[in-house]
């Protein structure tokens, strides 16, 4: 299959020095970063002094969406959310024949 790729740019942000001072927060700090860039908010709103705040959120996120009845139906089923989606449109349309 031909991919259409086209050329993209690249914008680094200004980060500043100093932040990550325990050197293993860096998937933390990541995370909040690509947060905070995808809510348009200054990325100056991460440092040191809140991210075992920022930590513990992720962490119970993560704990509630493995607790999800939902999700957890989901993941047991092995069928990605869009296919998902698409058989129970094609069930439920008319001009589908089912097997």
């Amino acid at each position: 299959k031909q991919l259409n790729v086209k050329p993209y740019g690249i914008q680094y942000a200004q980060v500043k020095r100093g932040s990550n001072k325990a050197q293993c927060d860096c998937g933390v700090y990541a995370l909040k970063y690509i947060e905070c860039h995808a809510r348009g908010l200054d990325l100056s709103l991460m440092h040191d002094d809140n991210i075992n705040i920022a930590r513990m959120k992720i962490a119970c996120d993560l704990f509630d969406a493995a607790n999800d009845p939902v999700f957890i139906d989901r993941m047991s089923s092995g069928i990605p959310r869009m296919q998902c989606i698409f058989n129970v449109r094609k069930k439920n349309s008319n001009i589908v024949k089912e097997d």
